[in-house]
């Protein structure tokens, strides 16, 4: 099975093993400087429904507003020295 980063790579079975590579390179190409969406595509099943859990606890918690960590909840900035 072909894949890139975790990503599996399907197609019908006519499909040439030379069209699969190049897809993998298309999509190299394309993901290389979004790591973030490379790592969420290619994250299996179990983990993704794991972090997903997680994120649906801390909303019901109150620690997200509008899609971004509360402030109220981020803990307090060092103090600087002196």
């Amino acid at each position: 099975m072909l894949d890139y980063c975790g990503i599996p790579i399907k197609a019908h079975e006519v499909v040439s093993d030379a069209a699969l590579y190049e897809v993998r390179a298309r999509l190299g190409s394309m993901l290389n400087h979004l790591p973030t969406i490379t790592f969420n595509l290619g994250m299996s099943q179990r983990v993704r429904s794991l972090f997903d859990r997680q994120y649906e606890r801390s909303i019901k918690k109150g620690l997200w507003v509008k899609g971004r960590l509360s402030a109220s909840n981020l803990p307090p900035d060092p103090l600087p020295d002196e």
